[in-house]
Order: C-alpha cells, then structure tokens, then sequence
C-alpha cells in the first residue's frame, strides 16, 4: 500500500509477487488489490497479475474493473477467446470513463484481431460518438467500414 500510494506501482509489484497465495485469500482490501493488479498488467506482468484477479473473481469480486484487467492480461497472453469474454462483461458494467473507453477500445482490438469485424465496427461507432480521437479509432473504424461492403458482395 505505501509503494502504491508513493507512486512507485513497480515496487508494489514487485513485493506483492512474492505473497503465497494462501495469504491472498487473507487479504480483504479489494480496493489496494485491484490497484496491484492494474499495475501488474500495465508492467506486462500477465502471470500475476492473472494469479491475483482470478482470486478476486473467485472471491465474488467480479466489477468492472476486475473483467477489464482480466481481458487486458488474457489478451497479453496471448488468449483472445477469453479476453473477449472479459472484456464482453468489463464494456456491459457500470466503470469509471477512463476504463469505460479502455474496455471498449481493448473489446474493439480482440473482435477486430478474431476478424468479427460487425462487431468490432460496432463498439469502434460507439468509441467515436464518445471520444472522436481516442488512441486510432478513427483509422481502425474507416479501415473495417471500408472493407464491409467488399465482405456483403
């Protein structure tokens, strides 16, 4: 918790890894957890930060957030199928606006990745009406709506 609220995540990272799992069921600060988790996967640290958030899932901790961060790990590991189902429940629950617009762009990449391109159209056409220059939305709704009518032929 002091390295998280210092600002130094890495360090939280790093001390938190070495928790025995017997001891993360212990643990109830949902909120301090979820932090660790975010920062283990924004650190690439796709394994821990899988190990945590599943105990959260397990637990009944099931928030947006905790879908979000499980769809961002899934996805680092390489796992779209289970990303997407993530990042399905993360894009439907109620989240703040910066993880609600991450969850949206993280679902739009994996539809897109798994070639469901309606689908990922769809949440690309929903990013815009909210945020028309959020990270290469733009250039990645013009390529697949560009592409549709080849696929309807």
């Amino acid at each position: 918790r002091l390295f998280l609220a210092a600002g130094r995540p890495r360090e939280a990272v790093d001390l938190f890894a070495q928790v025995p799992g017997s001891r993360l069921d212990e643990m109830e600060d949902e909120t301090t957890l979820v932090q660790v988790g975010r920062a283990m996967v924004e650190a690439r640290r796709n394994d821990e930060a899988l190990r945590l958030l599943q105990r959260l899932k397990r637990r009944g901790s099931v928030g947006g957030v905790v879908h979000l961060l499980l769809g961002r790990a899934l996805q680092g590991k390489n796992m779209p199928e289970l990303a997407e189902e993530e990042l399905r429940a993360a894009h439907e629950l109620p989240l703040d606006p910066t993880d609600e617009m991450e969850a949206a762009y993280a679902l739009a990449r994996v539809l897109e990745d798994r070639g469901k391109d309606a689908d990922a159209l769809s949440v690309y056409h929903g990013l815009l009406q909210k945020h028309f220059h959020y990270a290469d939305v733009q250039q990645r709704y013009r390529r697949l709506k560009a592409r549709a009518p080849a696929e309807g032929a």
